[in-house]
């Protein structure tokens, strides 16, 4: 998801959230086919968010949660992040525990609900490169 999308902008920038939603469904295929999945959306580069692109957000978590792959947000800017909080589709990431101060944060509570324990042998990066 690209910062100019979840920033949003115009409305004609948007032309149809459900088909931006659907486009990026597509681009990442093979999603949800088996193994638990996941998608971190790192926001800490968004300065600003409006309507449109909290919709969009909104979208893209419906629509992921629809196909059982779990949607965690990272890096969320305290002012983007208060726009965000005044929306129940965040409030439940936030009670899920799905929303992370940094990246590293979420990588870790995923590796810790997949088994990831790492011992002197395996890295954390090493762990990663066999997903």
């Amino acid at each position: 998801c690209s910062e100019a999308a979840v920033a949003g902008g115009s409305s004609g920038a948007l032309a149809s959230l459900s088909d931006s939603t659907k486009s990026l469904g597509n681009k990442l295929g093979g999603l949800g086919s088996g193994r638990s999945q996941a998608i971190i959306l790192s926001l800490q580069n968004v300065l600003y968010v409006d309507v449109d692109g909290i919709n969009m957000l909104e979208e893209i978590c419906h629509y992921f949660d629809d196909h059982h792959i779990q949607v965690l947000f990272c890096g969320v800017r305290e002012h983007v992040l208060a726009q965000l909080e005044k929306r129940e589709f965040f409030q439940r990431k936030q009670a899920a525990h799905e929303v992370f101060e940094k990246s590293v944060e979420a990588l870790m509570m995923l590796g810790a609900t997949a088994g990831f324990n790492a011992g002197p042998q395996e890295s954390w990066s090493d762990y990663l490169s066999k997903l």
